[in-house]
């Protein structure tokens, strides 16, 4: 039997934070030049204003950038593991 951390459950009993992800995740964490952070965020902001109403994080940026790399690399998501 689990035991609920009562220092991230609200009055009410619900969780703190962010909500599971529907798919199995892993963190990734790299260094980057200055200047390609700063083009990263000119491209969030450009992507804002092509969707409003739409929030663009940095993180769902990268990670479209990358699942578009890999495509045009050939390395599509849905092919098969080695």
């Amino acid at each position: 039997m689990t035991t609920k951390n009562k220092a991230t459950m609200t009055p009410k009993g619900k969780r703190l934070g962010r909500p599971p992800m529907a798919e199995e995740t892993a963190t990734l964490a790299l260094r980057v030049p200055v200047e390609l952070v700063d083009a990263l965020d000119r491209y969030v902001v450009e992507l804002g204003r092509q969707h409003r109403g739409i929030t663009v994080t940095r993180n769902d940026t990268i990670r479209r950038l990358l699942i578009v790399g890999l495509e045009r690399e050939g390395f599509a998501l849905d092919e098969p593991k080695p």
